[in-house]
């Protein structure tokens, strides 16, 4: 109800959480109908989703926003997208655009963090959950002994979690760490 009243408003709807963005984009077609539930398909985007979408539209220059220097400067940053995020290939947009503003950028190739929403938390599956992850955690220690100053980078919340209690180590949001480089 409330994002329908912010899209008859003439509101975009940006979703940083990827599984939120797969529900509004797969699962709500099941609980509302399919007038509203296209509506809401066509009006939410994923934030790198949605850069992708004005930048064209406005004619926009990313390199005119960030501090070049400081992104030639910055070693490749890594980046493990969110398994919801990749169903709805809301991924490829980021990558594209963190390439297009400078960055060099390394790209997980694991399926899943192994957490998996709440799944990871549950005694009974912590072992899978991490066993699951071990492809990525090795990924994230082969980047991390290349580059000791490297960033990691997540979409979702469940894979910050993950990365964070099995490596012990901080991630980022692509959009938080952006505003890092923000010539402002």
């Amino acid at each position: 109800k409330y994002i329908l009243g912010f899209i008859k408003n003439g509101y975009d709807i940006i979703v940083t959480e990827p599984s939120v963005l797969t529900l509004f984009n797969k699962d709500y077609k099941h609980f509302i109908c399919e007038k509203d539930f296209k509506k809401i398909k066509a009006k939410c985007y994923e934030p790198f989703d949605y850069l992708a979408k004005i930048i064209p539209e406005y004619n926009l220059d990313l390199t005119e926003y960030f501090d070049l220097k400081l992104i030639r400067a910055h070693p490749p940053v890594f980046y493990h997208s969110h398994c919801q995020q990749r169903s709805i290939e809301a991924e490829i947009s980021t990558v594209k655009i963190l390439k297009k503003i400078g960055f060099k950028v390394i790209c997980s190739t694991s399926e899943c963090c192994g957490m998996a929403g709440s799944f990871g938390y549950k005694k009974h599956f912590y072992d899978i959950s991490k066993r699951v992850g071990e492809d990525l955690t090795t990924q994230i220690k082969n980047y991390k002994k290349r580059f000791v100053d490297g960033v990691i980078l997540t979409s979702g919340v469940s894979c910050h979690e993950q990365i964070t209690a099995l490596m012990h180590i901080s991630t980022l949001h692509p959009m938080a760490f952006l505003v890092n480089f923000l010539n402002i």
